[in-house]
């Protein structure tokens, strides 16, 4: 199955921050291009391979190059132009798609669904959050083959679809965005979207981080992140970690 209109990173290149607030509010997602410095990305690739990481990684701490990721100065801006300038970092999973082969009649993608409720795990009460956006780091380029990620333009405006429920009856509306190496997408937890299935020779490699507006918590997220990730991060990096 493949997009007759992909959505590549190169219209998202010159956006101002009100065109970026517009594009968002619309469509439910925006792109930062080159997000993570060619450098930097060699810094994580090399950390990722070091520390042997699997196909799911919660402890992102334990790579340095990963965990400067939260700071991203780049995508802080872009955050806080969405959704004001009280933020707050609050999960995050690094996550491999191996290679994989092509099964006859599969999608070449996961099934459509939203990251708000159910549709993730119900124990987690962070998914139950009002309001938050991910942001998927990638550290390798996204192509028809290589674990593209899907959406739903717009359908963060769907106030008729929720959580645990299929979603297929969007399909034709859902486009494929292939995101660079270095590439960052912000998506609305309620923008439907999918990950693509791998069917090149190499792993996809990304990190998924969510961010809050610090009004949005929950009673139950009593979850704190660890001392020493604290205690390294910078002062920017404590007023994200910290509440």
């Amino acid at each position: 199955m493949t997009s007759p209109t992909p959505i590549s990173t190169d219209v998202f290149c010159d956006m101002t921050p009100e065109a970026q607030r517009a594009y968002y509010g619309e469509n439910g997602f925006t792109i930062v291009p080159g997000a993570i410095k060619p450098d930097h990305l060699s810094e994580i690739l090399s950390d990722i391979d070091r520390l042997g990481w699997g196909a799911a990684e919660h402890n992102f701490w334990s790579s340095p190059a990963v965990a400067r990721l939260v700071e991203n100065e780049a995508v802080l801006a872009a955050v806080r132009n969405l959704y004001g300038p009280d933020i707050r970092f609050f999960k995050g999973v690094y996550v491999a798609r191996p290679p994989a082969q092509r099964a006859a009649g599969d999608l070449g993608r996961q099934g459509l669904h939203i990251d708000y409720g159910t549709a993730e795990n119900a124990q987690d009460f962070r998914n139950f959050s009002a309001s938050w956006v991910n942001i998927g780091f990638y550290f390798t380029d996204l192509t028809p083959d290589h674990g593209p990620l899907w959406v739903v333009p717009g359908s963060n405006r769907r106030y008729e679809i929720g959580p645990g429920r299929s979603l297929e009856h969007m399909a034709g509306d859902a486009r494929m965005v292939l995101a660079r190496g270095g590439d960052a997408v912000l998506f609305h937890c309620f923008t439907v979207h999918a990950g693509g299935y791998n069917y090149s020779q190499t792993s996809r490699r990304a990190i998924f981080l969510s961010y809050r507006p610090a009004w949005a918590e929950r009673p139950e997220q009593m979850a704190v992140w660890p001392d020493p990730a604290i205690a390294a991060a910078s002062p920017e990096g404590r007023r994200l970690l910290v509440g």
